[in-house]
Protein backbone atom coordinates (compact mmCIF):
# COMPACT_ATOMS: atom_id res chain seq x y z
CA UNK A 1 0.00 0.00 0.00
CA UNK A 2 3.24 2.37 0.61
CA UNK A 3 4.26 2.06 -2.54
CA UNK A 4 0.65 2.78 -4.40
CA UNK A 5 0.10 5.87 -2.09
CA UNK A 6 3.53 7.31 -2.76
CA UNK A 7 2.83 7.32 -6.49
CA UNK A 8 1.69 10.61 -7.41
CA UNK A 9 -0.25 9.36 -10.78
CA UNK A 10 -1.88 6.28 -9.36
CA UNK A 11 -3.52 8.75 -6.72
CA UNK A 12 -4.19 11.56 -9.00
CA UNK A 13 -5.43 9.34 -12.13
CA UNK A 14 -7.66 7.60 -9.28
CA UNK A 15 -8.78 10.47 -8.13
CA UNK A 16 -10.16 11.62 -11.62
CA UNK A 17 -11.66 8.50 -12.22
CA UNK A 18 -13.73 8.74 -8.82
CA UNK A 19 -14.90 12.09 -9.49
CA UNK A 20 -15.56 11.69 -13.20
CA UNK A 21 -17.79 8.38 -12.13
CA UNK A 22 -19.71 9.52 -8.88
CA UNK A 23 -19.70 13.77 -9.62
CA UNK A 24 -23.51 15.00 -9.85
CA UNK A 25 -24.79 11.38 -9.11
CA UNK A 26 -28.30 10.73 -7.61
CA UNK A 27 -28.30 7.22 -7.88
CA UNK A 28 -26.82 4.86 -4.97
CA UNK A 29 -26.12 1.92 -7.36
CA UNK A 30 -23.84 3.92 -9.23
CA UNK A 31 -21.94 5.33 -6.27
CA UNK A 32 -21.69 1.72 -5.00
CA UNK A 33 -20.36 0.10 -8.53
CA UNK A 34 -17.62 3.03 -8.48
CA UNK A 35 -16.17 2.28 -5.37
CA UNK A 36 -15.88 -1.83 -5.79
CA UNK A 37 -14.62 -0.78 -9.38
CA UNK A 38 -11.73 0.86 -7.56
CA UNK A 39 -11.06 -1.77 -5.04
CA UNK A 40 -11.15 -4.14 -8.01
CA UNK A 41 -8.22 -1.74 -9.33
CA UNK A 42 -6.61 -1.78 -6.13
CA UNK A 43 -6.36 -5.54 -5.83
CA UNK A 44 -4.89 -5.85 -9.24
CA UNK A 45 -2.01 -3.54 -8.00
CA UNK A 46 -1.65 -6.40 -5.13
CA UNK A 47 -1.86 -3.82 -2.32
CA UNK A 48 -2.34 -4.59 1.36
CA UNK A 49 -2.52 -2.38 4.27
CA UNK A 50 -0.06 -0.45 5.79
CA UNK A 51 1.36 -0.56 9.45
CA UNK A 52 4.44 1.60 10.11
CA UNK A 53 7.14 -0.46 11.69
CA UNK A 54 7.63 2.77 13.79
CA UNK A 55 4.38 1.29 15.75
CA UNK A 56 2.67 -1.10 17.94
CA UNK A 57 -0.61 -1.91 19.65
CA UNK A 58 -0.66 -0.86 23.52
CA UNK A 59 -3.28 -4.04 24.77
CA UNK A 60 -4.29 -2.97 28.48
CA UNK A 61 -7.47 -3.97 30.46
CA UNK A 62 -9.53 -1.10 29.06
CA UNK A 63 -8.20 -0.48 25.54
CA UNK A 64 -6.12 -1.21 22.70
CA UNK A 65 -4.46 2.02 21.35
CA UNK A 66 -1.27 2.40 18.89
CA UNK A 67 2.09 4.08 20.45
CA UNK A 68 4.71 4.92 19.08
CA UNK A 69 8.14 2.54 20.30
CA UNK A 70 9.97 5.01 17.77
CA UNK A 71 10.41 8.69 17.03
CA UNK A 72 8.21 9.39 13.99
CA UNK A 73 8.22 12.77 11.53
CA UNK A 74 6.24 15.18 10.68
CA UNK A 75 4.29 13.95 7.53
CA UNK A 76 4.92 10.18 7.85
CA UNK A 77 3.15 7.55 6.68
CA UNK A 78 1.26 5.37 9.49
CA UNK A 79 -1.26 3.33 8.55
CA UNK A 80 -3.28 2.33 5.12
CA UNK A 81 -6.01 0.16 5.31
CA UNK A 82 -9.23 -1.02 3.40
CA UNK A 83 -12.36 -1.71 5.49
CA UNK A 84 -13.79 -4.52 6.86
CA UNK A 85 -16.70 -3.37 5.71
CA UNK A 86 -18.92 -0.54 3.91
CA UNK A 87 -22.09 0.88 2.79
CA UNK A 88 -23.43 4.26 1.08
CA UNK A 89 -25.24 6.69 3.40
CA UNK A 90 -27.77 9.60 1.90
CA UNK A 91 -26.65 12.70 3.53
CA UNK A 92 -28.71 14.64 5.36
CA UNK A 93 -30.98 11.45 6.55
CA UNK A 94 -31.03 11.73 10.18
CA UNK A 95 -33.84 9.32 10.48
CA UNK A 96 -32.27 5.82 8.80
CA UNK A 97 -30.13 3.71 11.45
CA UNK A 98 -27.45 3.44 9.27
CA UNK A 99 -25.11 1.28 12.05
CA UNK A 100 -27.79 -1.14 12.11
CA UNK A 101 -27.26 -1.57 7.83
CA UNK A 102 -23.35 -1.62 8.25
CA UNK A 103 -24.28 -4.48 11.48
CA UNK A 104 -25.75 -6.44 9.12
CA UNK A 105 -23.05 -6.51 6.50
CA UNK A 106 -20.80 -7.08 8.86
CA UNK A 107 -22.26 -9.80 10.83
CA UNK A 108 -23.27 -11.73 7.64
CA UNK A 109 -19.58 -11.67 7.02
CA UNK A 110 -18.71 -12.73 10.43
CA UNK A 111 -20.91 -16.02 9.88
CA UNK A 112 -18.52 -17.17 7.29
CA UNK A 113 -15.21 -15.89 9.07
CA UNK A 114 -13.83 -16.94 12.42
CA UNK A 115 -10.87 -14.96 11.82
CA UNK A 116 -13.32 -11.54 11.76
CA UNK A 117 -15.38 -12.66 14.95
CA UNK A 118 -11.80 -13.27 16.85
CA UNK A 119 -10.78 -9.51 16.24
CA UNK A 120 -14.26 -8.11 16.66
CA UNK A 121 -13.29 -9.02 20.60
CA UNK A 122 -10.50 -6.31 20.60
CA UNK A 123 -13.24 -3.49 19.75
CA UNK A 124 -14.63 -1.33 22.05
CA UNK A 125 -16.72 -2.47 23.91
CA UNK A 126 -15.32 -5.34 24.74
CA UNK A 127 -16.60 -6.02 28.41
CA UNK A 128 -20.15 -5.01 30.04
CA UNK A 129 -18.12 -2.35 32.33
CA UNK A 130 -17.59 -0.67 28.75
CA UNK A 131 -20.89 -1.10 27.80
CA UNK A 132 -21.80 0.70 31.40
CA UNK A 133 -19.60 3.40 30.84
CA UNK A 134 -21.06 3.94 27.14
CA UNK A 135 -24.83 4.05 29.01
CA UNK A 136 -23.18 6.83 31.04
CA UNK A 137 -21.42 8.99 29.07
CA UNK A 138 -23.70 8.67 25.64
CA UNK A 139 -27.18 10.51 25.04
CA UNK A 140 -27.29 8.57 21.75
CA UNK A 141 -27.26 4.93 23.73
CA UNK A 142 -29.74 3.16 21.94
CA UNK A 143 -29.75 -0.78 20.80
CA UNK A 144 -32.42 -1.63 18.73
CA UNK A 145 -32.94 -5.02 19.98
CA UNK A 146 -36.20 -5.79 18.58
CA UNK A 147 -34.89 -5.19 15.05
CA UNK A 148 -31.79 -7.27 15.70
CA UNK A 149 -33.84 -10.06 17.45
CA UNK A 150 -36.39 -10.14 13.68
CA UNK A 151 -32.77 -10.21 11.75
CA UNK A 152 -31.81 -13.79 13.82
CA UNK A 153 -34.98 -14.74 13.34
CA UNK A 154 -35.28 -14.71 9.67
CA UNK A 155 -31.30 -16.35 9.49
CA UNK A 156 -31.66 -18.99 12.22
CA UNK A 157 -28.26 -20.33 11.12
CA UNK A 158 -26.79 -17.17 12.50
CA UNK A 159 -27.30 -18.35 15.83
CA UNK A 160 -25.20 -21.41 16.04
CA UNK A 161 -22.53 -19.06 15.23
CA UNK A 162 -22.89 -15.89 17.15
CA UNK A 163 -24.30 -15.76 20.51
CA UNK A 164 -27.61 -13.00 20.50
CA UNK A 165 -25.39 -11.20 23.40
CA UNK A 166 -22.63 -10.98 21.62
CA UNK A 167 -24.46 -9.66 18.31
CA UNK A 168 -25.98 -6.60 20.71
CA UNK A 169 -22.14 -6.00 21.46
CA UNK A 170 -21.31 -5.91 17.99
CA UNK A 171 -23.96 -3.74 17.06
CA UNK A 172 -22.41 -1.08 19.64
CA UNK A 173 -18.84 -1.84 17.88
CA UNK A 174 -20.10 -0.55 14.84
CA UNK A 175 -22.06 2.38 16.21
CA UNK A 176 -19.49 3.36 18.27
CA UNK A 177 -16.00 2.50 16.33
CA UNK A 178 -17.53 3.05 11.87
CA UNK A 179 -16.29 6.22 10.40
CA UNK A 180 -18.29 8.51 8.06
CA UNK A 181 -16.05 8.77 4.96
CA UNK A 182 -16.45 11.22 2.26
CA UNK A 183 -15.20 9.45 -0.84
CA UNK A 184 -14.56 12.57 -2.69
CA UNK A 185 -11.91 15.36 -1.44
CA UNK A 186 -12.55 18.19 0.97
CA UNK A 187 -14.00 20.75 -1.35
CA UNK A 188 -15.17 24.02 -0.51
CA UNK A 189 -18.26 22.67 0.78
CA UNK A 190 -21.08 25.28 -0.02
CA UNK A 191 -24.50 23.84 -0.20
CA UNK A 192 -25.47 26.31 -3.24
CA UNK A 193 -22.58 24.35 -5.62
CA UNK A 194 -21.53 21.55 -3.46
CA UNK A 195 -23.10 18.29 -5.14
CA UNK A 196 -21.91 15.53 -3.17
CA UNK A 197 -25.36 13.64 -1.67
CA UNK A 198 -23.74 10.40 -0.64
CA UNK A 199 -20.90 9.42 2.09
CA UNK A 200 -19.91 6.29 3.72
CA UNK A 201 -20.25 4.23 6.81
CA UNK A 202 -17.80 2.00 7.02
CA UNK A 203 -15.58 -0.71 9.49
CA UNK A 204 -11.81 -0.03 10.10
CA UNK A 205 -9.81 -3.02 12.04
CA UNK A 206 -6.29 -1.15 12.51
CA UNK A 207 -7.52 2.20 12.54
CA UNK A 208 -10.58 1.53 14.99
CA UNK A 209 -7.21 1.73 17.65
CA UNK A 210 -5.94 5.18 16.84
CA UNK A 211 -7.24 7.12 20.09
CA UNK A 212 -9.31 10.76 19.96
CA UNK A 213 -8.27 13.94 21.28
CA UNK A 214 -9.15 17.08 20.80
CA UNK A 215 -5.84 17.83 19.42
CA UNK A 216 -4.35 15.25 17.49
CA UNK A 217 -0.79 13.99 16.22
CA UNK A 218 -2.02 12.12 13.28
CA UNK A 219 -4.33 13.36 10.19
CA UNK A 220 -6.11 11.41 7.85
CA UNK A 221 -7.88 11.37 4.37
CA UNK A 222 -9.66 8.84 2.24
CA UNK A 223 -9.40 8.01 -1.23
CA UNK A 224 -12.15 5.67 -2.03
CA UNK A 225 -12.82 3.44 0.82
CA UNK A 226 -9.72 3.32 1.71
CA UNK A 227 -8.37 5.19 5.17
CA UNK A 228 -4.79 6.98 4.93
CA UNK A 229 -3.06 8.07 8.17
CA UNK A 230 -0.03 10.69 8.53
CA UNK A 231 1.89 12.35 11.24
CA UNK A 232 0.08 15.60 11.72
CA UNK A 233 3.37 16.69 13.86
CA UNK A 234 6.44 15.06 14.92
CA UNK A 235 5.09 12.13 16.78
CA UNK A 236 8.00 10.95 20.19
CA UNK A 237 8.69 8.03 21.40
CA UNK A 238 5.85 6.44 23.34
CA UNK A 239 3.33 8.95 22.39
CA UNK A 240 -0.14 7.40 22.17
CA UNK A 241 -1.14 8.03 18.64
CA UNK A 242 -4.53 10.01 18.23
CA UNK A 243 -7.11 11.25 15.72
CA UNK A 244 -10.08 13.97 16.39
CA UNK A 245 -13.30 11.48 15.93
CA UNK A 246 -15.26 14.77 15.15
CA UNK A 247 -15.34 17.33 12.40
CA UNK A 248 -12.45 19.88 13.46
CA UNK A 249 -14.96 23.01 13.99
CA UNK A 250 -16.36 21.78 17.07
CA UNK A 251 -12.83 21.76 18.86
CA UNK A 252 -13.47 25.56 19.68
CA UNK A 253 -16.80 24.91 21.34
CA UNK A 254 -17.35 24.15 24.73
CA UNK A 255 -16.55 20.24 26.57
CA UNK A 256 -20.47 19.31 26.59
CA UNK A 257 -21.00 20.29 22.78
CA UNK A 258 -17.58 17.92 22.40
CA UNK A 259 -19.13 15.57 24.32
CA UNK A 260 -22.42 14.81 22.44
CA UNK A 261 -20.78 14.87 19.21
CA UNK A 262 -18.22 12.23 20.46
CA UNK A 263 -21.03 10.05 22.34
CA UNK A 264 -18.09 9.82 24.89
CA UNK A 265 -16.89 12.30 27.78
CA UNK A 266 -13.57 13.05 26.04
CA UNK A 267 -10.46 13.28 28.07
CA UNK A 268 -7.91 14.50 26.76
CA UNK A 269 -5.22 17.23 28.10
CA UNK A 270 -7.13 20.02 25.98
CA UNK A 271 -10.57 18.74 27.99
CA UNK A 272 -9.06 17.97 31.69
CA UNK A 273 -7.58 21.48 31.34
CA UNK A 274 -10.91 22.85 30.19
CA UNK A 275 -13.47 20.91 32.59
CA UNK A 276 -10.44 21.88 35.74
CA UNK A 277 -10.55 17.33 36.02
CA UNK A 278 -7.90 14.92 36.33
CA UNK A 279 -8.49 11.73 34.47
CA UNK A 280 -9.02 9.49 37.77
CA UNK A 281 -11.92 11.68 38.85
CA UNK A 282 -13.85 12.74 35.67
CA UNK A 283 -16.11 9.43 35.48
CA UNK A 284 -17.68 10.52 39.36
CA UNK A 285 -17.61 14.16 37.82
CA UNK A 286 -19.26 13.89 34.19
CA UNK A 287 -22.55 14.70 34.73
CA UNK A 288 -21.43 18.06 37.26
CA UNK A 289 -19.07 18.90 34.25
CA UNK A 290 -21.13 19.15 31.45
CA UNK A 291 -24.51 20.37 33.30
CA UNK A 292 -22.18 23.25 34.35
CA UNK A 293 -20.58 23.69 30.26
CA UNK A 294 -23.82 23.29 29.32
CA UNK A 295 -25.28 26.09 31.26
CA UNK A 296 -22.21 28.19 30.78
CA UNK A 297 -22.30 27.69 27.23
CA UNK A 298 -25.38 27.61 25.61
CA UNK A 299 -25.63 26.62 21.67
CA UNK A 300 -27.98 26.35 19.25
CA UNK A 301 -28.55 24.57 15.52
CA UNK A 302 -29.70 26.30 13.01
CA UNK A 303 -28.84 24.92 9.88
CA UNK A 304 -31.49 22.14 8.82
CA UNK A 305 -32.50 21.78 5.19
CA UNK A 306 -35.43 24.01 5.57
CA UNK A 307 -33.60 26.57 6.65
CA UNK A 308 -31.06 26.08 3.39
CA UNK A 309 -33.77 26.04 1.39
CA UNK A 310 -34.88 29.61 2.78
CA UNK A 311 -31.57 31.45 2.36
CA UNK A 312 -31.60 29.78 -1.28
CA UNK A 313 -35.23 31.52 -1.14
CA UNK A 314 -33.17 34.68 -0.64
CA UNK A 315 -31.20 37.44 -3.05
CA UNK A 316 -27.72 37.76 -2.47
CA UNK A 317 -28.37 41.11 -0.44
CA UNK A 318 -31.19 39.23 1.51
CA UNK A 319 -29.19 36.21 2.07
CA UNK A 320 -25.48 38.64 3.21
CA UNK A 321 -27.95 40.53 5.92
CA UNK A 322 -29.84 37.78 7.21
CA UNK A 323 -26.42 35.72 7.96
CA UNK A 324 -24.18 38.71 9.07
CA UNK A 325 -26.97 39.18 11.47
CA UNK A 326 -27.33 36.24 13.00
CA UNK A 327 -23.20 35.20 12.99
CA UNK A 328 -23.03 38.62 14.52
CA UNK A 329 -25.69 38.48 17.50
CA UNK A 330 -25.25 34.35 17.84
CA UNK A 331 -21.38 33.86 17.23
CA UNK A 332 -18.76 36.61 17.49
CA UNK A 333 -18.07 37.90 20.76
CA UNK A 334 -20.16 41.10 21.68
CA UNK A 335 -19.46 42.85 24.97
CA UNK A 336 -23.82 44.10 24.73
CA UNK A 337 -25.00 40.45 24.78
CA UNK A 338 -24.50 38.49 28.03
CA UNK A 339 -23.01 35.78 26.74
CA UNK A 340 -23.65 33.49 29.55
CA UNK A 341 -27.60 33.97 28.88
CA UNK A 342 -27.49 33.87 24.59
CA UNK A 343 -27.40 30.90 22.86
CA UNK A 344 -24.56 30.96 20.13
CA UNK A 345 -24.18 28.85 17.26
CA UNK A 346 -22.24 25.44 17.23
CA UNK A 347 -18.98 25.53 15.42
CA UNK A 348 -19.96 23.62 12.52
CA UNK A 349 -23.08 25.33 11.77
CA UNK A 350 -21.40 28.99 11.92
CA UNK A 351 -18.33 27.50 9.67
CA UNK A 352 -21.38 26.63 7.05
CA UNK A 353 -23.07 30.32 7.56
CA UNK A 354 -19.24 31.87 6.88
CA UNK A 355 -18.92 29.43 3.93
CA UNK A 356 -21.95 31.17 2.47
CA UNK A 357 -20.87 34.98 3.30
CA UNK A 358 -17.96 34.02 1.91
CA UNK A 359 -19.45 32.79 -1.34
CA UNK A 360 -22.06 35.45 -2.01
CA UNK A 361 -19.30 38.37 -1.26
CA UNK A 362 -16.58 37.24 -3.89
CA UNK A 363 -19.91 36.83 -5.85
CA UNK A 364 -20.90 40.17 -4.63
CA UNK A 365 -16.99 41.52 -5.75
CA UNK A 366 -16.92 42.37 -2.07
CA UNK A 367 -13.25 40.68 -1.34
CA UNK A 368 -12.51 42.92 1.29
CA UNK A 369 -15.50 41.57 3.53
CA UNK A 370 -14.91 37.44 2.10
CA UNK A 371 -11.20 38.18 3.36
CA UNK A 372 -12.55 39.33 6.93
CA UNK A 373 -14.42 36.15 7.21
CA UNK A 374 -12.28 33.86 5.72
CA UNK A 375 -9.67 35.22 8.82
CA UNK A 376 -12.40 33.94 10.90
CA UNK A 377 -12.60 30.80 9.40
CA UNK A 378 -9.38 30.12 9.82
CA UNK A 379 -9.07 30.79 12.90
CA UNK A 380 -11.98 28.32 14.18
CA UNK A 381 -9.93 25.48 12.29
CA UNK A 382 -7.70 24.54 15.83
CA UNK A 383 -6.58 21.07 13.86
CA UNK A 384 -4.22 22.57 11.45
CA UNK A 385 -5.05 19.63 8.72
CA UNK A 386 -6.81 19.43 5.43
CA UNK A 387 -10.04 21.52 6.32
CA UNK A 388 -7.45 24.97 5.99
CA UNK A 389 -6.42 24.03 2.71
CA UNK A 390 -9.19 25.72 0.60
CA UNK A 391 -9.26 28.25 3.03
CA UNK A 392 -6.23 29.09 2.41
CA UNK A 393 -6.80 28.35 -0.97
CA UNK A 394 -9.68 31.03 -1.44
CA UNK A 395 -7.64 33.77 0.71
CA UNK A 396 -4.81 33.52 -1.50
CA UNK A 397 -6.62 33.61 -4.48
CA UNK A 398 -8.40 36.57 -3.48
CA UNK A 399 -5.51 38.84 -2.56
CA UNK A 400 -4.34 41.08 -5.47
CA UNK A 401 -0.77 40.78 -3.77
CA UNK A 402 1.49 38.36 -5.45
CA UNK A 403 3.46 38.04 -2.05
CA UNK A 404 -0.15 37.38 -0.05
CA UNK A 405 -1.07 34.91 -2.51
CA UNK A 406 2.49 32.63 -2.91
CA UNK A 407 2.44 33.11 1.36
CA UNK A 408 -0.97 31.57 1.31
CA UNK A 409 -0.09 28.94 -1.42
CA UNK A 410 2.94 28.13 0.16
CA UNK A 411 0.76 26.98 3.98
CA UNK A 412 -1.62 25.09 1.96
CA UNK A 413 0.73 23.27 0.15
CA UNK A 414 2.96 22.59 3.26
CA UNK A 415 -0.34 20.90 4.43
CA UNK A 416 -1.01 18.90 1.85
CA UNK A 417 2.59 17.75 1.75
CA UNK A 418 2.09 16.50 5.52
CA UNK A 419 -1.36 15.02 5.29
CA UNK A 420 -1.47 14.23 1.61
CA UNK A 421 2.51 13.50 0.70
CA UNK A 422 4.86 15.74 -1.72
CA UNK A 423 2.01 14.93 -4.47
CA UNK A 424 1.76 18.42 -6.97
CA UNK A 425 -0.82 16.31 -9.13
CA UNK A 426 -2.56 15.01 -6.44
CA UNK A 427 -2.80 18.57 -4.75
CA UNK A 428 -3.99 19.84 -8.49
CA UNK A 429 -6.78 16.94 -9.05
CA UNK A 430 -8.26 17.79 -5.56
CA UNK A 431 -8.43 21.19 -5.59
CA UNK A 432 -8.17 22.90 -9.43
CA UNK A 433 -11.80 22.83 -9.55
CA UNK A 434 -12.21 25.00 -7.06
CA UNK A 435 -10.20 27.26 -8.00
CA UNK A 436 -11.80 27.10 -11.11
CA UNK A 437 -14.61 27.91 -9.67
CA UNK A 438 -13.73 30.85 -7.86
CA UNK A 439 -11.28 32.17 -11.22
CA UNK A 440 -14.92 32.72 -12.70
CA UNK A 441 -16.23 34.42 -9.80
CA UNK A 442 -13.40 36.75 -9.47
CA UNK A 443 -12.67 37.14 -13.45
CA UNK A 444 -16.17 37.29 -15.64
CA UNK A 445 -13.47 38.24 -18.56
CA UNK A 446 -12.77 35.17 -20.14
CA UNK A 447 -8.82 36.12 -21.36
CA UNK A 448 -8.43 37.94 -17.85
CA UNK A 449 -9.73 34.42 -16.20
CA UNK A 450 -7.24 32.60 -18.37
CA UNK A 451 -4.49 34.60 -17.88
CA UNK A 452 -4.97 34.43 -14.30
CA UNK A 453 -5.72 30.43 -13.57
CA UNK A 454 -2.11 30.26 -15.93
CA UNK A 455 -0.81 32.21 -13.11
CA UNK A 456 -1.87 30.41 -10.33
CA UNK A 457 -0.80 27.00 -11.59
CA UNK A 458 2.67 28.27 -12.42
CA UNK A 459 2.89 29.21 -8.68
CA UNK A 460 1.51 26.12 -7.36
CA UNK A 461 4.17 24.24 -9.63
CA UNK A 462 6.81 26.52 -8.55
CA UNK A 463 5.88 26.24 -4.86
CA UNK A 464 6.51 22.35 -5.46
CA UNK A 465 9.17 22.66 -7.33
CA UNK A 466 10.85 24.33 -4.33
CA UNK A 467 10.07 21.33 -2.23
Amino acid sequence: MRKVLDDDDWLSSELQILFDDTYKSSRRDKINKSLHDFENRLSRKRANNYISPKIALNSSQESNTWVAFENISKGELILAEKPLCWITTKIGNHFKDYSLVLWKKLIKKCKNDNKLLRNLKLFFPRTQADIKKIRQESENYKIPIKKISRFYEANPDLANKIRFNEALRIYLVVKYNQMSVSTMPELWKNPFYWTEIFSINSLYFKSSFLDHSCSPNVARFYIGTVAVFRALRPIKRKETLSICYIESEYIQDPLWVRSSELNFFCRCELCQKEGRFSPDESTSRIFEINKISRKLNKRCSLISKKYIYMLQGLSLEERISVIEDILVESFLPNEQVNLSKAQKLVGLDASKLIGFLVYDYISYKNLDKAQYWLDIMYKMIHIKDEHNIPVLIIIGLISKDPEIQEKYFRKAARISETVFGSSIKFFMKRYWLDIKLFGKMLYENKRERTSFLRHISSLIRSIFSKK
